[in-house]
């Protein structure tokens, strides 16, 4: 962790003057500048404030429907005073919970007061309460973080003390990105560690915790600081129907994760890092959720779970789905967009075509039809909301617009519309 600390520290400036007396004697040895904050916004109130009169036997005020509980103990106040706690805007990365501006009306703090936070699990998305801090906004906009919480995972709350007013936030000092996500089978996501690595550099040791230390933007966490990447608690390739997990150049700060090609009959897949930080190994989670997300209609026809296979030869994409059952195909669609450039709206036209076709009963029918006068008739768009070049990136989006369903009743061809919509999300071929 020393080496972690020094490589980290040795890339940011000297401390500000008006930290020197704050932090000088307490940094490890050898001794080391910390970093000089960056300001930030200051947050902007949302909802209704929290008014409320503290005697001096003490009392409690509840924010955000109980997530966020202020304890004020018997002689915190010498006389009965006004409290007001505002809910604000987050300006802090990686902000837990609610970010709070407390005031108090004609009146000091005598003594601390106990902040409890109630988190749930979807709270910690891409962290763990291992990782929970709080911090305060100072006049010069700069957050400058504590440690010293208490942490209850029985209950899930974790505890901190304050001993003034002002801007205040829960954060979480390391965490995978993203810590929450969709995929679609097959589909491929990186996982990022980012966080405050000098945050992390002091939190093993306890003379530390109450040391208010300037906070920086988080970055990626050093490969060094990781020991470990799990799916659901196991080595990747144990169980590859939960998906894999690869790593470039050996890099374990940076992880690519592969759903499987089908999805998994329990579809919430639990991926883990492990961080070695001196004194113990501490866990990051983040949850993926395994869906599949393509499916047409056209008309009275719903087909869910379809195949998707997506290719690109030079400018032009192919978008191709097929839904089989019992190894024959109920149904398939085919697009192709002509001078493909990635994300964006692709409308309709001679070039941007289609069509879906169903097997059983024996029903086709195209994006463009024709009428009397050979002319064209035709409304519709494909939007691609996720685009890659790459072969194996992910290629997502939506098509929707109307089909035409061709009839012939005595030698008089008429086309009768419907409405379509897709959905697909598939890796690029070779």
């Amino acid at each position: 962790m020393k080496k972690a600390s020094l490589f980290i520290l040795s890339c940011i400036s000297a401390l500000c003057l008006s930290c020197i007396g704050e932090l000088t004697d307490n940094f490890p040895n050898p001794p080391a500048p910390p970093p000089v904050g960056v300001p930030t916004e200051i947050g902007t109130p949302i909802g209704e404030a929290i008014i409320q009169e503290i005697s001096p036997e003490g009392g409690s005020v509840e924010l955000g429907n109980g997530k966020v509980k202020f304890i004020f103990p018997t002689g915190a106040f010498s006389q009965t005073t006004l409290v007001k706690v505002q809910p604000i805007s987050k300006t802090l990365n990686h902000a837990l919970g609610v970010s709070f501006e407390l005031q108090l009306i004609g009146n000091s703090l005598r003594k601390p007061i106990e902040v409890i936070y109630t988190y749930s699990s979807e709270d910690l998305s891409g962290t763990g309460p291992d990782f929970v801090h709080m911090a305060h906004q100072d006049d010069n906009r700069i957050w400058k973080s504590k440690r010293n919480l208490e942490i209850n995972k029985s209950n899930k709350t974790i505890k901190g003390r304050i001993s003034y007013p002002g801007r205040w936030s829960f954060f979480a000092s390391a965490m995978i990105q993203p810590g929450k996500k969709s995929l679609g089978v097959s589909q491929s996501q990186d996982l990022e560690i980012v966080g405050y690595e000098y945050e992390l550099s002091l939190r093993t040791d306890p003379k530390y915790n109450d040391l208010l230390a300037p906070l920086v933007p988080p970055v990626r966490i050093q490969n060094s600081l990781v020991s470990e990447w799990l799916i659901d608690g196991k080595k990747s390739g144990i169980q590859p129907e939960r998906g894999t997990l690869g790593f470039l150049n050996n890099n374990l700060s940076l992880a690519k994760y592969t759903a499987p090609a089908i999805v998994p009959d329990q579809p919430n897949i639990m991926v883990s890092a492990e961080l070695f930080l001196g004194k113990g190994k501490f866990l990051l989670l983040s949850h993926l959720t395994i869906e599949n997300k393509n499916r047409f209609e056209v008309g009275p026809y719903a087909f869910s779970n379809a195949e998707v296979l997506i290719g690109r030869a030079g400018s032009v994409l192919t978008i191709n789905m097929l839904k089989s059952s019992n190894n024959n195909y109920e149904a398939s669609l085919a697009f192709l967009i002509p001078g493909f450039q990635g994300k964006g709206t692709y409308s309709f036209s001679n070039l941007v075509s289609g069509g879906v076709e169903i097997i059983n009963p024996s029903k086709s029918f195209n994006s463009i039809a024709y009428d009397n006068n050979l002319e064209p008739y035709f409304n519709g768009s494909i939007v691609i909301q996720e685009s890659s070049n790459v072969a194996g990136g992910t290629i997502e989006g939506t098509i929707s617009g109307t089909l035409y369903e061709r009839r012939e009743i005595n030698n008089i061809v008429s086309y009768e519309p419907h409405n379509f919509q897709a959905s697909f999300s598939g890796t690029l071929g070779n």
